[in-house]
C-alpha cells in the first residue's frame, strides 16, 4: 500500500509538473503572436535605379538571317522625349563586323518628332555572333550634352557552331576559393 501511495504521488506530481510547462509555453507563444500583432515592420521607400545619361529607348527588327559574307541590315527605331535640340546616332561593329551605310551616323532635330528611324547595313566575312554598338548623344539647346550608348546582337551564318568553336578562357580557382580567369599581358613602361 506504501508503495502504491508512492507512485501515486510521483504520476501526480509528474502531471502536474507537465501541465505547468505547457502553460508556460502556450503563454509565452500567445505573448509573441500579440506583440508580432501590434509592431507591424516598417519598410522603407523602394529602391529606384536610374541609368544615367540621355533619355533614349532603343527598339530593333533584323532584316533576317545573314550567311558569311552577306550583306545584312536592321532597322533601328529611336524614341525620347526631348522638346527640342538635337541626336546624333553614330554605329560602329566588333571587330570583324563592317557597318555601312548613308544611315551609319545619322543626325535627328528632337523638335520634329518623338520617334526616329534609321536603317544600318552590315557585313562579316566569318560565321558568329557579332555586336553593333550605338553612341547616341542628345545636345539641347542650351549646349549641354548627355549620351546613351545601346547595342545590336547580330548572328552571322552558322553561330552556334562558331561559338562552340571559339576559344573559351579557362577558369581557376584561387586558395580563397573564388573563380579566376588568368589573361596574358604585356607591361611596357617608359
Amino acid at each position: 500500500m506504501d508503495r502504491m501511495k508512492t507512485t501515486l504521488g510521483a504520476l501526480t506530481a509528474t502531471i502536474l509538473l507537465l501541465a505547468g510547462c505547457s502553460q508556460t509555453a502556450l503563454q509565452d507563444q500567445q505573448a509573441v503572436t500579440e506583440t508580432a500583432k501590434e509592431e507591424p515592420a516598417k519598410l522603407g521607400p523602394p529602391i529606384k535605379t536610374v541609368k544615367p545619361g540621355a533619355g533614349i529607348a532603343l527598339d530593333y527588327e533584323l532584316a533576317g538571317p545573314v550567311a558569311a559574307g552577306e550583306n545584312g541590315s536592321v532597322t533601328l527605331t529611336l524614341t525620347e522625349l526631348y522638346l527640342e535640340g538635337s541626336l546624333i546616332v553614330e554605329a560602329r561593329g566588333d571587330d570583324g563586323l563592317e557597318v555601312f551605310g548613308s544611315e551609319a551616323s545619322s543626325r535627328f532635330d528632337l523638335a520634329s518628332a518623338d520617334t526616329h528611324t534609321m536603317r544600318v547595313e552590315y557585313r562579316a566575312e566569318t560565321d558568329g555572333v557579332y555586336y553593333i554598338g550605338l553612341m547616341a548623344t542628345v545636345t539641347t539647346a542650351d549646349g549641354q550634352q548627355e549620351t546613351r550608348a545601346h547595342s545590336v546582337r547580330v548572328d552571322i551564318g552558322d553561330w552556334q557552331a562558331a561559338e562552340a568553336k571559339a576559344e573559351k578562357p579557362q577558369v581557376e580557382v584561387s586558395e580563397s576559393g573564388e573563380a579566376m580567369v588568368i589573361l596574358e599581358a604585356e607591361e611596357t613602361t617608359e
